[in-house]
């Protein structure tokens, strides 16, 4: 079954490099790119900003997702997540996070297994691959 493709409208909105994205399936919320000064203004995010944030969108769905096929009652969920630059060429160069899961029938075991799973099912994990270093890690907030 092939999915709808990703869609997005991004449009200039001031005379620097200040853009607007839309997406067409949440078109109400859009996201305000820009870059610092005197390229940009400054008031938006930057592109790499975006991909890390993607990314920790994208493998925490992938971890609660698959707690919760488990069966397990998660009280809370929260990741820390540093995208580490190179900047001559400017790109992504690593990834290091770590997921912290408050759930009382959960065991470390578990969360490990959880995070390798995620490693091969999220689609920002996986269109990362062998471009950007990734270390995480996944803990009880126990």
């Amino acid at each position: 079954m092939a999915l709808a493709p990703v869609e997005i409208i991004l449009k200039s909105i001031d005379d620097k490099v200040k853009f607007e994205g839309i997406s067409k399936t949440n078109p109400g919320r859009p996201v305000i790119f820009d870059y610092v000064p005197p390229l940009g203004t400054g008031d938006g995010f930057v592109g790499i900003e975006m991909m890390v944030m993607s990314f920790a969108g994208c493998v925490s769905t992938a971890i609660v997702g698959l707690l919760k096929r488990r069966g397990k009652s998660l009280q809370s969920y929260a990741m820390e997540i540093k995208g580490i630059k190179h900047e001559e060429p400017l790109y992504l160069e690593e990834i290091d996070f770590t997921a912290t899961v408050g759930a009382e029938d959960v065991t470390q075991a578990e969360l490990d297994e959880v995070l390798a799973l995620a490693e091969k099912i999220s689609p920002a994990w996986i269109a990362i691959r062998g471009n950007v270093k990734v270390a995480g890690e996944i803990r009880s907030a126990k």
